[in-house]
C-alpha cells in the first residue's frame, strides 16, 4: 500500500526530528553539517527555515549506506 502512494507522489514529509533520529544524532547542527558535508542526503523540500524529507530519501540513504 505505501509504495503505492509514493508512486503516485502522494508520500508525506518528515522533519528534522525523523531525520535526526535516522542519522542517529541529536543535535539539528550535526545534522546541517552532515548535510553540508555530502553525508546526508539534502532536504526534498525547504520552507523558510523548516527542512522536511521524503521517507523514500531517507530509505534510499540508508540502503545505499549498508551497502
Amino acid at each position: 500500500m505505501n509504495d503505492q502512494i509514493e508512486d503516485l507522489g502522494l508520500e508525506p514529509y518528515v522533519g528534522s526530528e525523523i531525520a535526526m533520529k535516522v542519522y542517529d544524532c541529536k543535535s539539528y547542527s550535526t545534522l546541517w553539517m552532515a548535510i553540508k558535508d555530502g553525508t546526508f542526503p539534502a532536504p526534498d523540500k525547504v520552507i523558510k527555515r523548516v527542512r522536511k524529507w521524503k521517507p523514500s530519501t531517507l530509505r534510499k540513504w540508508q540502503n545505499h549506506d549498508k551497502v
